[in-house]
């Protein structure tokens, strides 16, 4: 055996090969901060409205009328307070990576057991 140093960077995975199970593999997304869809409508829905007010160019693609429609469907929480309240309660649980916070807050409502706005 040779005592050489690599001179090659570690062959990246394939793409494809992220996981949600008992193990957590996000590959390039692994350390990116993660939303529910009640977040994501917030945002969306803000910077739409935003550019509408500003009278910018809203673009408004298929893309993102379908992004728009989806959220509006699957989207838990509709109200800011609510969804502020469902981040506070899971960002105070670090043991859960963020990408499984917002999974959790996508069912927190069901789980409760209890409608909320």
């Amino acid at each position: 055996m040779s005592n050489h140093q690599q001179t090659s960077r570690a062959k990246p995975a394939p793409p494809g090969t992220e996981e949600a199970s008992s193990s957590l593999n996000l590959g390039e997304f692994q350390h990116v901060d993660t939303l529910t869809l009640s977040e994501a409508a917030l945002v969306i829905n803000a910077l739409v409205s935003k550019r509408r007010t500003d009278r910018k160019n809203v673009n408004e693609t298929e893309m993102l009328t379908k992004t728009v429609d989806y959220l509006d469907a699957f989207s838990r929480f509709k109200k800011k307070e609510h969804v502020e309240a469902v981040e506070r309660l899971l960002s105070a649980h670090k043991e859960f990576h963020k990408f499984e916070r917002a999974q959790l807050g996508m069912f927190l409502r069901h789980l409760l057991g209890y409608k909320i706005g």
